[in-house]
């Protein structure tokens, strides 16, 4: 059995909606540096043979920095795998990217988890018990964020995990499913409601999506991030990750 997580990077101006993520091509380059790679490190599931593929997205102000620095831990020894990265335009939204990593690994590994850059992970363990929870259930994503409902269901920043069964199954019949539905995961098809559709896509075409019981579909510091304070959260579970780089400065002390 073969792993990966796919953290897409974006070294510029985030979503301002997200009150959390670095407001600046240096803040966001030194939370991944120093704060997201470390920790990686630290929590890499050693129990499995797993790849870390990073994907920059280049704005159109290039960032020389962030460029040299994602090629300095190209093919870096992370756990029983190696990092893999990859740099290219931005192209609108780290789930184009995942649709083209997709397209090129997508024979190489059973499991996939999709990750954003501003997400730091604080403890291990997230990926087997997910694959436990996709081997014993029929259900074929787990999220690692709230499950939303806006628009369609689906798992906010599509985080979480998944089988390369799945996203071929997404692949193949999303294509086009005659109601005018395309799936994110074929190359160039643009949809405009990105992150519903990465998952909600699952949901259509392959089956139903669910968290892992023993851990918080929100970050430890959810109270902070504006978009988690409507979700009711069960404070005796464990967590597994963070977000941003206040958290990190005031919390991790790397």
């Amino acid at each position: 059995m073969k792993c990966c997580k796919i953290i897409v990077t974006y070294f510029s101006n985030k979503r301002r909606s997200n009150l959390l993520s670095p407001l600046n091509r240096d803040i966001s380059l030194k939370l991944f540096s120093e704060y997201v790679i470390p920790n990686e490190y630290k929590f890499y599931p050693m129990d499995l043979d797993m790849d870390l593929i990073i994907v920059n997205h280049i704005p159109d102000f290039r960032f020389e920095k962030s460029e040299e620095y994602i090629k300095s831990i190209d093919n870096n020894n992370i756990g029983n795998g190696k990092i893999i990265t990859r740099q290219f335009k931005n192209t609108g939204s780290p789930f184009t990217a995942y649709s083209e990593i997709w397209k090129e690994f997508n024979t190489e590994y059973d499991y996939y988890m999709f990750q954003e850059d501003d997400h730091i992970m604080i403890s291990s363990g997230y990926y087997m018990d997910s694959i436990k929870k996709l081997e014993s259930t029929d259900y074929k994503f787990i999220a690692f964020a709230p499950i939303s409902f806006n628009i369609a269901k689906h798992s906010g920043g599509a985080f979480g995990i998944t089988s390369s069964k799945t996203l071929s199954d997404v692949s193949i019949n999303g294509y086009n499913d005659g109601n005018g539905h395309l799936s994110i995961m074929n190359p160039n098809v643009k949809i405009k409601n990105q992150e519903v559709e990465f998952t909600n896509s699952i949901i259509r075409y392959s089956g139903d999506i669910c968290y892992l019981d023993k851990f918080n579909p929100s970050p430890v510091n959810y109270k902070q991030h504006s978009l988690h304070n409507k979700y009711n959260v069960d404070r005796s579970k464990q967590y597994f990750y963070a977000i941003g780089i206040d958290y990190a400065t005031k919390h991790i002390g790397i």
